[in-house]
């Protein structure tokens, strides 16, 4: 099994949106923009199997937990939602622009 000795970590610390730069800024909103499709994709799989729990097999068990996985990834997509709103909302915000 090959180690990973040199692993890119990414420094955990609270930036405001209108320090960084413009590139920055896009850099983030592409990184949000595609973990919400990723996360939308997971969800609409997700939904098929609900469906299929619920038409095909109607299994109640199945059906309480294919809905609770549903409800976490829409947090995350609501999440990621957020995230770029700030984002955008900093950037266009004449206050903190310089």
């Amino acid at each position: 099994m090959r180690r990973i000795r040199d692993a890119h970590e990414i420094p955990a610390e609270m930036v405001p949106v209108s320090a960084l730069s413009e590139e920055e800024i896009q850099t983030r909103l592409r990184y949000w923009k595609r973990s919400e499709h990723f996360n939308m994709g997971v969800f609409l799989l997700i939904f098929v199997c609900f469906l299929a729990d619920a038409f095909w097999w109607w299994d109640p068990l199945a059906l309480f937990a294919t809905f609770g996985v549903m409800a976490f990834v829409a947090s995350h997509i609501y999440y990621a939602q957020k995230m770029r709103q700030i984002l955008l909302s900093g950037r266009n915000d004449p206050a903190t622009s310089l």
